[in-house]
């Protein structure tokens, strides 16, 4: 608790104060036609910006609410941590809504801020930009040395961090369903160990030898074991994007995901939805398409229709989109 503590603290004094000051010298020492801020935690630094420099325009990329959602609702009788942390986020937000552009990698996200704070924002200050998928994953690479035969049983991949919204319990209980049909299965884990209280389910529900948590991969590793998966999960509740979905459909993967509306943006038809946290009906459907991928041999899905899905989810395109947004900033502030 101390080490996280301290961790935050230091935190705190490095974006508050260190790089306000560090920001602060660049500006009077260097011009600038547009800034761009690339992740909206640092948004605080738009209303510094604006109060010395005005003139200067400000474009900010939103991944996702997560930073402000404790701002959410009243704030009357609550704990002190919360306080402290809505004492942390105000500025956020007020910097995130200060922008003269917010660009968002989902119509999800761009969406709900409009509809949270459409008394403090207009419409033409959002736009949406997707992210890209690194060329790996549409790139077949050789498979690894390690490579798991598929004769050994069905393998289940997820990929994403282990915090409370990615919903791990969710996926754990779906794989020890699964489990009970398949006595060879693997849950091939990416993105980081689990948590004490996750480890604990993964012995309570039987699972520690089907489990392997991988250490850190290269991106053509990861690539590979979304091509070698029967199945991926994506059990989380909120997403801001819903990266690993792209990915394993890039790669030909069967998906299953939770049906929140970020992940039916970047799954499309292409993907099958479950509702959030039913670990039986993600372990229904994770069988079929199980049994569906044995069927094809391990042959990954590829047609026209998927093909142009992924073609909006392109790191050329996202950037050729930022460019142009910079550019008219910079000629909107030459015209004022």
């Amino acid at each position: 608790a101390h080490k996280k503590w301290a961790w935050n603290l230091d935190r705190l004094i490095n974006r508050r104060i260190i790089l306000r000051q560090g920001v602060l010298r660049s500006l009077k020492s260097k011009h600038y036609d547009v800034i761009y801020i690339v992740d909206h935690s640092y948004a605080h630094l738009v209303n510094i910006i604006k109060k010395e420099f005005p003139e200067i325009p400000v474009v900010i990329m939103c991944h996702d609410l997560d930073a402000v959602s404790v701002l959410d609702g009243p704030c009357h009788g609550i704990r002190m941590k919360k306080r402290l942390l809505r004492w942390f986020s105000r500025p956020i937000l007020d910097g995130l809504l200060n922008a003269n552009q917010i660009i968002t990698g989902s119509d999800t996200v761009r969406d709900s801020i409009l509809m949270k704070y459409k008394s403090r924002i207009q419409p033409l200050q959002l736009m949406t930009n997707p992210y890209g998928i690194a060329q790996e994953f549409h790139t077949k690479c050789e498979v690894l040395q390690e490579k798991m035969a598929r004769s050994s049983g069905p393998v289940i991949l997820h990929v994403g961090s282990v915090i409370p919204r990615k919903r791990i319990d969710v996926l754990l209980k779906a794989v020890a369903i699964i489990a009970e049909q398949f006595e060879t299965m693997t849950l091939i884990r990416i993105g980081g160990d689990f948590t004490t209280e996750q480890k604990e389910l993964v012995r309570s529900l039987g699972l520690v030898d089907r489990v392997r948590v991988m250490p850190r991969l290269t991106r053509v590793e990861v690539a590979d074991w979304y091509r070698r998966s029967d199945v991926v999960l994506i059990t989380s509740e909120a997403e801001g994007f819903g990266l690993p979905v792209i990915e394993a459909l890039a790669c030909g993967a069967s998906v299953v995901v939770s049906d929140i509306p970020v992940l039916r943006e970047t799954g499309g038809v292409f993907a099958r939805y479950t509702p959030v946290g039913d670990s039986e009906e993600f372990a229904k459907l994770a069988v079929e398409q199980i049994q569906e991928s044995r069927k094809l041999g391990g042959q990954g899905r590829s047609d026209d229709g998927l093909r142009s899905h992924l073609e909006r989810y392109q790191w050329t395109v996202h950037l050729e989109r930022l460019v142009e947004v910079l550019e008219k900033e910079t000629c909107l502030k030459m015209a004022r």
